[in-house]
């Protein structure tokens, strides 16, 4: 199964359409608005992936990598269409260029881990906003009928958070609930070097002014709910991480209150097409909100690469003359040393979604190989897919 990782597109705040949402939104709400943009922090490609080198390398340097093999874990592993998976395509790539004797063991359920000792299990994801999703999906992945028989199995296994991007309080979840789980409570538990931290929301604003704002999109904001004013070129998150409802332009003014509510009374989606919005987002202008669940839940601007709606909305994107392109120029993946493996980062518009990604340096064939495509014969790569169970997964995706 041939692979590319694909490069977002640059997704930065577009300045005019914040000062029209700003100017349109209703007079209580501005200075929120106002101070919630300002503190909003978009994490470019560029930024992202120079911290994930920097940590892998610190993680190799430090002596987490033993006998040349990296031991991967991510829930969804199977499930291309998540970010934890194009990280993965990243890694195995960089791997194979930079440090070509590393191998990359995929590992997915509880008997693939067990009985092994003193090794480091990487787990990666690409941020951290309250925790309770990584943790919940790491650990509901595990058999917990298996817990009676494991527990004593897994006490010398080091577990490396391969995530560069936390709040301090998702952190804190994550660790107390690995600690209180009886199959991990004995293993240490790694933190990568380079680590930026993202502030919630409510350190520029108060928890009544959130209330405010959010009363304009017909939603009650919870005493406990914490946002974080963050968005990544290669995804933005849901409701449950970021003020999705914001970020997608939508005015919180009277106007499209009324139609909100509406709207989730009579569920008539035509409604929505009565909308004030200004995307504050570059690249999102062309984006057209027919389901506000959907956007909601899955936003499809920044749009992410690992998604399967990411070929429309490159090929309709790259077809605007106002569009910017890259997140990254040849020049800049030069001096991140990752040109070795760039296919094409050709700017001609006429050019398909496909043109704007990096050659994989390997290949899935079989649930027990991943091989390079320059020489499948000498550099193949085992992936100690240990059970059957985790084989048939793995087999589903050729």
């Amino acid at each position: 199964m041939s692979r590319f990782h694909k490069i977002p597109l640059s997704y930065k705040l577009n300045r005019k359409n914040v000062n029209k949402l700003i100017n349109e939104s209703d007079a209580e709400v501005q200075d929120t608005v106002t101070k919630i943009i300002k503190a909003t922090k978009h994490i470019s490609y560029e930024k992202f992936i120079t911290l994930l080198i920097r940590n892998i390398k610190a993680a190799i340097a430090n002596g987490y990598i033993t006998n040349n093999i990296m031991y991967v874990y991510i829930p969804y592993l199977f499930d291309e269409h998540k970010s934890n998976f194009w990280l993965l395509e990243f890694i195995i790539n960089f791997l194979e260029i930079t440090y070509p004797n590393i191998k990359v063991t995929l590992l997915n359920l509880i008997e693939d881990i067990v009985n092994m000792h003193d090794i480091t299990v990487f787990i990666i994801d690409d941020c951290i906003y309250s925790g309770s999703q990584i943790a919940n999906e790491i650990l509901d992945d595990f058999d917990y009928d298996a817990i009676d028989t494991h527990t004593q199995s897994i006490n010398n296994i080091k577990i490396f958070f391969l995530i560069s991007f936390m709040s301090e309080a998702g952190r804190k979840h994550v660790i107390t609930t690995f600690e209180d789980h009886p199959l991990f409570k004995t293993c240490l538990h790694v933190w990568p070097k380079y680590i930026e931290i993202i502030e919630p929301a409510d350190k520029y604003v108060s928890h009544r002014e959130l209330t405010k704002l959010y009363k304009y999109y017909d939603v009650v904001f919870g005493e406990h709910d914490i946002l974080y004013p963050v968005y990544f070129d290669h995804k933005l998150a849901d409701t449950a991480s970021t003020l999705t409802e914001l970020y997608l332009g939508i005015v919180p003014n009277e106007t499209n209150r009324k139609l909100i509510t509406e709207y989730r009374n009579l569920k008539n989606d035509t409604l929505l097409k009565k909308l004030i919005i200004y995307p504050l987002i570059s690249n999102c202008d062309n984006v057209t909100i027919d389901n506000l669940q959907h956007h909601l839940d899955s936003p499809t601007c920044p749009s992410p690469p690992y998604k399967k709606a990411n070929a429309k909305f490159m090929k309709d994107t790259l077809s605007n003359k106002t569009v910017r392109h890259m997140s990254l120029s040849k020049s800049r993946f030069k001096k991140l040393h990752l040109s070795p493996y760039i296919r094409s980062l050709d700017r001609s518009r006429n050019k398909s979604p496909d043109s704007i990604s990096i050659t994989p340096s390997v290949k899935m064939n079989s649930p027990n190989q991943i091989t390079s495509p320059k020489s499948p014969s000498k550099n193949k790569r085992s992936s100690s897919v240990s059970s059957p169970k985790t084989a048939a997964k793995l087999q589903k995706v050729q």
